[in-house]
């Protein structure tokens, strides 16, 4: 007799799972116990009361979870769980119309929906929707005709005809794991089930409590439960709209508050589960109440006695080969389960197993015959107490999970992740579930842990060091910044002094020597070449004097220490000053006609007129170097945002190749030498000041250009509105 309930719990998980109607038994409603009490934060609570509606759709055939009746009205036991919860957090819900599975999760992408009560989670989903934790879980398993050809497992599907709901998540999972299908396009679980009933497909993979759900409501007899799925259970969450996270917390919070006695009612109104298996005493009754009548039936005629005794042996025979099969296949698939399975009566006491619970653990199968729960964890009471309060919450509420150390035979604690389901067959109460060895995921999450830290401690190191390297660097600028000052004002003190001996022995030698030699023509060869000499010492010294000036410039720019003296500047005035300090040197090119024009709408800006008018100085002259004849021309006007002024320095010169247009703008830098002379002109800082000072005020500053086709300059600065109007 030990048997028997083993064989009923195996028929129960895999092969007839016959649930009574919704509505079978007592018709519970989900209100007959009070709301919990929800624990909420004073944000929380702001938060529903500025968010009192929730719009909310789901599944238009998806019972016993979500499905719309004859009326049109919603229905199931995700609704249940929700109305239960909305009411303990005095939210309205909103039914929106029904709609197709793909319309609805279009609608809550686009926000014109709140919540979906019931969904599975996926990857894809999770870029749009956030979810609460699952409420509902239940086993996904192969439906298949009684008749139909033997199925163990996902990989006995592929080439077969399986019905699914287009957009469902196990098409996702099969496609992930390269199961090879020919998908029938359903439109609910109904319908899929109907499919396989009635030929048009081989099977459909459902969960458990649907499956059981509409077999029974709709007379599918001659389906079955053909085998079980690798992906574990079906878990239902709560989907909300993915700009409301605080209404996840909320949920989740309102979840964790129902009590066992909330689970069971809500649940117990749509799955009262029944389960009819093998022979029962019904059967038992009948087998001899028609054993008993040929019996008696003898003394009338032997012949027709004869005749229904082979009739019965013939069906006897059947029901046991049939049996055997199934006992085949039970073994079969519970054995192919990669770790534990585990049966357990109300006395905690093993009565089944699978074949990998003795390789994982050691023990023999007589040995464990006799193993109580308690007994892999031996000698640790706190573990013990945690799985006795695990069991105490499966009988409870039906479902757990818990983590574990169990003891194996050679003494080994190894990590398993434990989960199981309550079963309640013929008047006992059964738990039954798998443990998943999880040592290598703690292995990997110490890996991951060590990783973590060791990177912490580098990150610091680095952070450390790059701190003392910039302390070292704010330093050594700060000395360059000195070192700077002090050269230059060393430099121009005696170069000052050799400019000014410069000029004044040019004039006195043009004015006291030149007469006196105009007769003698060698002494007269010879003082013009003193004079060339004089005015290369005037050049070179003008010229090393300018770079003083711009180091200094870009010096004080840089660290901060140059004085601005801002006030309004039209940009047009201080083109055309530019054009007046240069008129020397554009005078010596009367080739090159220079322009400024200015457009009539063009506006101020807030600027250091000194500054600007160095930027234009640098760029005409950076323009007069490489032009030697055609024009040099000043634009001035608002920029296409209307909130700037834009001022463009185009040349007809040399040009600038390409792969050189940003690096002009690097101190020192030269493009080219000038046309005149073959040693570089220029300081090569001129425009790297230039742009310091329009990036000083908000603007930007940049070259367009190619070799031949001449060079233009653009600077843009923010507008100066206060003066307008």
């Amino acid at each position: 007799m030990r048997h028997v309930p083993i064989c009923l719990l195996l028929a129960a998980l895999l092969l007839t799972a016959t649930p009574c109607p919704a509505g079978g038994g007592r018709e519970a409603g989900p209100y007959d116990l009070a709301p919990p009490a929800v624990p909420l934060t004073a944000e929380e609570t702001a938060w529903l009361q500025a968010h009192p509606i929730l719009r909310i759709g789901g599944p238009r055939a998806f019972p016993p979870f979500h499905f719309y009746d004859e009326t049109g009205s919603a229905q199931g036991m995700a609704l249940d769980y929700l109305h239960l919860i909305a009411k303990s957090l005095g939210l309205t819900l909103q039914q929106e119309p029904v709609a197709p599975w793909p319309e609805t999760l279009e609608r809550i992408k686009e926000q014109s929906l709140d919540l979906i009560p019931c969904i599975a989670r996926s990857q894809e989903r999770e870029s749009f929707l956030v979810f609460s934790k699952a409420y509902l879980s239940f086993p996904i398993v192969i439906i298949s005709r009684r008749d139909a050809r033997f199925i163990g497992g996902l990989d006995d599907l592929r080439g077969m005809n399986v019905a699914l709901i287009p957009d469902n998540i196990v098409g996702t999972w099969l496609k992930r794991d390269n199961i090879d299908v020919n998908l029938v396009p359903v439109g609910s679980p109904q319908e899929a089930l109907e499919a396989v009933a009635e030929g048009a497909a081989d099977a459909a993979i459902e969960n458990l409590a649907a499956a059981s759900y509409l077999i029974d409501k709709y007379g599918l007899a001659n389906l079955k439960v053909a085998a079980p799925t690798s992906y574990g259970n079906y878990d239902l969450h709560f989907a909300v709209r993915q700009d409301w996270p605080e209404l996840v917390g909320i949920l989740n919070k309102a979840l964790d508050a129902l009590t066992w006695r909330h689970h069971a009612q809500l649940r117990g109104k749509w799955l009262s589960v029944r389960y009819e298996h093998g022979i029962t005493p019904l059967d038992v009754f009948t087998l001899l109440l028609v054993i008993c009548l040929p019996v008696l039936a003898v003394m009338g005629t032997t012949l027709w006695h004869n005749r229904r005794l082979r009739q019965e042996v013939a069906h006897r025979k059947r029901m046991q080969a049939q049996l055997h099969r199934e006992r085949v296949f039970t073994n079969a698939v519970l054995d192919s389960v990669p770790g534990l399975l585990f049966l357990y009566d109300d006395h905690q006491r093993l009565v089944r197993w699978n074949r990998m619970h003795e390789t994982l653990t050691g023990y023999t199968g007589q040995e464990l015959a006799s193993m109580h729960l308690m007994d892999w964890y031996e000698g640790d009471l706190a573990m013990q107490e945690k799985i006795a309060a695990a069991v105490r919450r499966v009988f409870a509420q039906g479902i757990g999970n818990e983590e574990a150390e169990i003891r194996t035979k050679d003494g080994r604690r190894v990590p398993f992740f434990l989960t199981a389901v309550r079963l309640d067959i013929d008047g006992a109460t059964y738990f039954t579930g798998i443990g998943i060895d999880i040592t290598e995921h703690r292995r990997m999450e110490h890996a991951l842990l060590e990783a973590k830290e060791d990177l912490e401690l580098r990150v610091a190191e680095r952070t450390r060091e790059l701190r003392e390297a910039n302390l070292k660097l704010l330093q050594l600028d700060e000395l360059k910044s000195s070192f700077i000052s002090l050269v230059s004002h060393e430099l121009r003190t005696p170069l000052t002094s050799v400019l000014g001996y410069a000029k004044v022995t040019s004039k006195a030698f043009r004015k006291h020597f030149k007469p006196l030699v105009q007769d003698d023509a060698p002494l007269t060869v010879r003082g013009d070449q003193i004079l060339d000499n004089l005015q290369v010492i005037e050049s070179e010294g003008g010229r090393l004097s300018r770079l003083i000036n711009d180091l200094l410039d870009l010096n004080r720019i840089e660290s901060g220490r140059q004085p601005w003296h801002d006030r309004p500047v039209n940009l047009a005035e201080e083109a055309r000053a530019a054009v007046r300090v240069l008129q020397r040197e554009f005078s010596e090119k009367p080739q090159l006609r220079v322009e400024v024009a200015m457009h009539p709408e063009a506006p101020l800006v807030m600027a250091d007129c000194d500054r600007i008018r160095q930027v234009f100085i640098n760029l005409l002259s950076n323009a007069l170097k490489f032009s030697a004849e055609g024009f040099i021309r000043v634009t001035v006007g608002p920029d296409a945002s209307g909130q700037g002024v834009t001022v463009t320095v185009q040349d007809s010169g040399i040009g600038i190749p390409g792969e050189d247009l940003e690096r002009i703008f690097d101190r020192f830098y030269q493009v080219a030498k000038n046309q005149d002379t073959d040693k570089a002109s220029g300081t090569g800082l001129g425009l790297a000041i230039s742009r310091q000072i329009v990036e000083h005020y908000g603007g930007r500053m940049w070259a367009e250009s190619s070799p031949g086709q001449g060079a233009s300059f653009t600077f843009v600065l923010p507008r100066y509105a206060r003066f307008e109007g």
